[in-house]
């Protein structure tokens, strides 16, 4: 704005009174900006929280929170936790490392002899020439099953002439019952799922393929009494037992979800399902008691030092629930993230100082969630000890 030059007092007053009216108007344009900007700056912290909170729980699985692990998705890798990093090298056997091969046994099960009948140039038969040299070959491999052992066990019962009573001979305890299988096939059936980590339905055809018809129909008969796993056998037509897939896939997609029963009408689902939530953490906060912090056996006989021992044990668990609360992260994966930090002692000419590992990330994010000062790098100096 271009301002003439005044001429007379009454238009500088003009002039000065109209400059502060515009003054005036631009500071109540700075000032709704700076409102406006506050407004803006709030939304966006909300924002940048509910953000936080959203991949929070989009990162969450059954390792760190409380959902099960039918709700983890399976495309999705668990998240590598441990302080250590890959070496670069290529898996498998590294350049230079002396290799090794089958060796060959002195006893072999069949040894068949390979000999040349006649000789490949001119003709002549070769029958009781001269051995020049004798090349082992071994080749080991299974041999099929054998069928199953049955034994039967009968039991007489006879007639006394002396009473004319009727006595049976002693039932094995191996045979309670009329048939049944024996602690081999039990074994056996153990070994796979538990030793081997099989499935159940390839266990249960490793099985059928070593049973008779008789086993099988037995075996169907031992399954019938349980209702977990008999909704989901199924019979083919040759007679074998299978797992019914279409029942097993339309159970999972009920996994994750739960059924819950209440006796009070004016509880919302919300509230129900928030005290079911509350009735495991007091479960699991016994579970730990009892195993992680070994309430039990208490070893003690006053009743001070049990009560003491107990109120020990309570805070304990109190510290642990507060850190897994404050880290979002399970109390046995920050113990073994802190456990990796360590405090050496280093002796020398000039003197003996103590000094901690280096803090991984892990370490780090730990510490500052919880509000615990970094521990100095150099906790400990001291002077050289004389001889």
């Amino acid at each position: 704005m271009r301002v003439s030059d005044p001429s007379s007092s009454s238009e500088l007053s003009a002039l000065v009174a109209q400059l502060r009216k515009a003054n005036s108007g631009l500071r109540e344009v700075i000032a709704g900006q700076a409102t406006q900007l506050e407004t803006q700056t709030a939304q966006l912290e909300a924002q940048a929280a509910r953000i936080a909170e959203l991949e929070r729980r989009l990162d969450a699985d059954s390792s760190t929170s409380s959902k099960p692990p039918s709700s983890d998705p399976p495309y999705r890798k668990p998240q590598r936790r441990s302080s250590r990093r890959s070496s670069g090298r290529k898996p498998g056997q590294q350049p230079g490392t002396p290799g090794s091969t089958m060796p060959l046994i002195d006893d072999p099960t069949e040894t068949i002899i390979c000999d040349p009948g006649w000789c490949g140039d001119c003709g002549t038969d070769l029958a009781g020439a001269l051995v020049l040299g004798v090349q082992r070959r071994q080749v080991t491999d299974v041999v099929p099953p054998p069928p199953p052992r049955v034994t039967e066990y009968r039991v007489l019962t006879r007639a006394c002439p002396g009473c004319a009573g009727h006595q049976s001979g002693p039932a094995p305890a191996a045979a309670p019952a009329r048939a049944q299988y024996g602690p081999g096939v039990s074994a056996r059936a153990a070994e796979l799922l538990c030793g081997h980590y099989l499935p159940v339905s390839r266990a249960a055809r490793l099985m059928d393929h070593q049973l008779s018809v008789t086993k099988r129909a037995e075996l169907r008969g031992r399954i019938s009494t349980m209702p977990g796993l008999n909704r989901f056998l199924r019979v083919t037509p040759k007679g074998l037992l299978r797992v019914d897939r279409k029942k097993t896939t339309a159970e999972t997609k009920l996994d994750g979800k739960y059924l819950l029963r209440c006796s009070d009408p004016h509880l919302s689902a919300e509230d129900i399902a928030l005290g079911y939530k509350q009735l495991l953490q007091v479960e699991r906060g016994w579970r730990d008691m009892k195993t992680t912090l070994e309430l039990r056996p208490v070893y003690h006989r006053l009743e001070d030092r049990i009560r003491a021992h107990v109120i020990l044990c309570w805070l304990a668990l109190l510290l642990v629930r507060i850190v897994e609360t404050t880290t979002g992260d399970t109390w046995n994966q920050v113990r073994d993230d802190l456990q990796e930090l360590h405090v050496g002692t280093f002796e020398g000419p000039a003197g003996t100082f103590r000094q901690r590992t280096e803090l991984s990330a892990a370490q780090r994010d730990i510490l500052t969630k919880l509000g615990i000062d970094t521990p100095k790098k150099i906790i400990e100096l001291g002077p050289a000890t004389t001889p």
